[in-house]
This record gives structure tokens, C-alpha cells and sequence, in this order.
């Protein structure tokens, strides 16, 4: 069953090519947790430096997502403004490796607020047309192919990353992700996939302040996407310390900073595998019972990395708490993409994605002055403790009887639904 519906979804139109392209442009913006706190402590030999700059990057889509997610709902092209994003994010790392070590300090977090001002318009429109692509009957799959791209991103990018800074130094690794956004850029221009829009849902609102005031409204009340989000911004706030954590934990077993890349793969090939090899049995659990068993179970595991004593047995460690994420990932993207209203998608899931910006950010500023104050295995510690916080708010939540009926209500409106856009031109 499971071969039979990947063989029809990648039989679908435009989703082969849509997979690729945002995996891969994915992939490169995760280059940049690896070469740019590298780049800035390579110029500047501050730590806590290297993760302000994290943080900037990732806190400024916080404050541009609502906003920017209301303009996918509302625009006559999201194309263009795909396009907007990308050439941002190429003039932004141009910046920070012309200012890097040249200019004042306080400058390279203003650059990369620059860089991450634009990103939910990426990661709002990559969610929302995801749905008329698969159809609802193959969404399930789908949301396994979507946290599939999600680490694919994370074992692509930061390797890739590694492997340059460890050969070529930080600075080929900005170059080589500028080259690869102007190339996705000329793909994404050219692909009216992500002009799909669903045809029935709702109307669409009349403009950007409506579309923020009803997708803001619509994550308050639709209590499954509340719990969803709150459970899922403290959860990538522990991720976000690992920017600083990561780097600090390669050096403690031995390896260089760029080694941190390959922690990240790490994480990513255990979660992707558990992703599809247990996507049967974690169907049959409860969205909170699963995230919040998973969630404490990866904390478990973290514990034990303070104990390796090399970087193969730090990373094998580190695939273990990836296995035992892989499951409640797929399950925190379909609570979103099975409760978000349709005409609204673009809002909700940017303004749900820039709080999980805002909260990496937040974890990256944490973690500077807590690694530069304790130590590793305190940064380490505080990541545990944020995973098994949680897991205990996804466990307290009595939210599984609303998130069954309005998902079913939701399948069964899609069910006759029409897609309109290039495909049935």
C-alpha cells in the first residue's frame, strides 16, 4: 500500500519536479547554520557573536511572517514574490561576506536580519500549495515526503557545508550557497506549480490586513493548531541552541567545528528513516500521545551525549534521537496541513513558521552566552530539558477528539473539490 501510493503521488503532476526543487532549496538555506557562524567566528573569533547572528536571521521572519504569509494568500503571483525572496537572500550573503572581519561588529546582524526578513514567504508557499498537489487522498504520503525534504535539507546542507569549510574554508560555503540560490531561483520562476490554488475552502480575503486578521484568528481558535504551534516553538527552541551547541560539541569529542555539519546529517538520516519505515504504526497513536512519547524519548537519548568520547560514537548517538523524532515530525506537519483553512494557508503556516523562527533565534541567543558560561554538556542539558517541556504540554493537551472531527470534516470537503491552475489549463 505504501509502495502503491508513493508510486501515485510522484505520479502526480508537477510533484516530482516541485519535491526536487524545494528540497534542494531547502538544502541551501540549511548551509548557512553551518557556514555562517563559522564565517563570523573565522573573522571575528567571537562565539557569542557567531550565534547573535543565528539568531538574527532566524528572528526576523518572527516579525515579517504574519504578514508576509497574508501576501501568498492574497497576491495575483506567488512566484514573484518566491523570486523576491531568493534575490534577497543572494544580496544578503553577498553583504555579510563583504562585511565579515571589514566592518564593524554590530553590522552582521543587521545583514542577517536582512537575510531572514524574507524567508516564511519561501516556507509559506512551499506548505500551502503542497495540498493541491497530493490531492487529500495522498496527503498522508505526502507529509512523509515533506519532513523527508525537511531532512534531506538537514543531511544535504550542513554536510555539504562541512565538507567545504573543512577543504575550502566558511567563505566557499556562502559562495557556493549564492550560486545555488540564483540557479533555483531561474527554476522556480519558470514552474507555475506554485501558483495553485485551492478551489473551494472558503473565499479568499479581500486584502493583506483581512488575511492576517482571520489566519491569526484561525490558529487561536482552531485548538489543535494552538497546541500545535506552542508545543512545536518550544521544541525547535532546543534545536536552535544546537547553531552554538553543535560546533562547541564537535570540538569537545575531538573534531573540528565544521564537523557540526555532519551532527546535523545525523539527526536528519534517523529521523528520515524512522519517517517512513514506522509511518503505519505511528497512524494508529493519538498526534499528542506520539509527539509527546517521542519527544520525551529524544530527550532520554540526549542525555547520553555528553558521554561520547569521538565524534563516531557522538554521531551515533545523535541518529538515535533522530530516529525517535522521524515519526512525531510527519505528525506535527499533518496537524497543520489537515486544520488550516484552505483559503488561508499561506497566512497560517507562515505566521506558525515565524514563531518556530523566532524560537530557533531565541535558542541560538541562548545558547552563546550559556556555552561561553558553563560549557557544553550545560548547552546539551538545557536541549534535554527543552525536548522533555515539550513533550509534557503535547502529553497535557485533550486535544485529540477536535483534531479527529475536523480533520474528517476536512477529507470529506476536499473530496469533490476541483484544482484549478496550470494543470487543467
Amino acid at each position: 500500500m505504501a509502495t502503491s501510493e508513493t508510486v501515485r503521488l510522484l505520479r502526480r503532476p508537477g510533484y516530482a519536479r516541485y519535491f526536487t526543487v524545494v528540497a534542494a532549496t531547502r538544502a541551501t538555506g540549511t548551509m548557512f547554520i553551518v557556514g555562517g557562524p563559522l564565517l563570523v567566528l573565522q573573522r571575528t573569533h567571537s562565539l557569542t557573536l557567531a550565534g547573535l547572528v543565528v539568531a538574527a536571521e532566524t528572528v526576523a521572519g518572527a516579525f515579517t511572517g504574519p504578514l508576509l504569509g497574508a501576501w501568498l494568500d492574497v497576491t495575483a503571483s506567488r512566484r514573484r514574490l518566491l523570486v523576491l525572496d531568493r534575490a534577497v537572500t543572494v544580496l544578503a550573503l553577498v553583504a555579510l561576506l563583504a562585511l565579515a572581519g571589514h566592518a564593524p561588529n554590530w553590522m552582521l546582524p543587521v545583514v542577517a536580519l536582512v537575510l531572514g526578513a524574507t524567508t516564511p514567504l519561501s516556507a509559506g508557499a512551499f506548505s500551502s500549495v503542497l495540498p493541491e498537489i497530493a490531492g487529500d487522498e495522498l496527503l498522508a504520503i505526502a507529509n512523509t515526503f515533506e519532513a523527508t525534504s525537511i531532512n534531506t535539507a538537514f543531511i544535504v546542507g550542513p554536510a555539504l557545508a562541512g565538507v567545504i569549510a573543512g577543504t575550502a574554508g566558511a567563505t566557499a560555503v556562502i559562495l557556493v550557497q549564492i550560486l545555488a540560490c540564483v540557479v533555483l531561483t531561474a527554476l522556480i520562476a519558470g514552474d507555475e506549480t506554485f501558483e495553485l490554488r485551492p478551489e473551494h475552502g472558503g473565499s479568499p480575503p479581500s486584502g493583506i490586513l483581512q488575511a492576517v486578521e482571520q489566519g491569526l484568528s484561525s490558529l487561536w481558535r482552531i485548538a489543535p493548531l494552538r497546541w500545535n504551534t506552542l508545543v512545536g516553538v518550544v521544541y525547535v527552541t532546543g534545536w536552535g541552541m544546537l547553531n552554538v551547541g553543535f560546533p562547541a560539541y564537535a570540538v569537545k569529542v575531538g573534531a573540528g567545528a565544521h564537523s557540526s555539519g555532519y551532527m546535523w546529517a545525523a539527526v536528519a538520516v534517523g529521523s528520515m528513516a524512522s519517517a517512513f519505515a514506522l509511518r503505519r504504526a505511528a497512524s494508529r497513536l493519538r498526534p499528542r500521545v506520539l509527539i509527546g512519547f517521542s519527544f520525551l524519548a529524544m530527550a532520554a537519548s540526549a542525555a547520553a551525549w555528553p558521554l561520547a568520547g569521538s565524534l563516531a560514537g557522538a554521531l551515533a548517538l545523535i541518529v538515535l534521537t533522530g530516529a525517535l523524532e522521524g515519526p512525531s515530525l510527519v505528525a506535527l506537519i499533518t496537524v497543520r496541513q489537515r486544520l488550516a483553512p484552505p483559503h488561508l494557508r499561506g497566512q497560517v503556516f507562515s505566521t506558525a513558521g515565524s514563531l518556530d523562527l523566532a524560537a530557533i533565534g531565541a535558542g541560538a541567543a541562548i545558547a552563546g552566552p550559556l556555552q561561553a558560561g558553563l560549557g557544553t554538556d550545560a548547552t546539551l542539558l538545557v536541549f534535554g530539558v527543552l525536548l522533555v517541556l515539550a513533550g509534557l504540554l503535547s502529553l497535557a493537551t485533550d486535544s485529540d477528539g477536535e483534531v479527529g472531527r475536523v480533520a474528517h470534516r476536512g477529507a470529506r470537503a476536499a473530496e469533490p473539490a476541483i484544482l484549478h491552475g496550470p494543470h487543467n489549463e
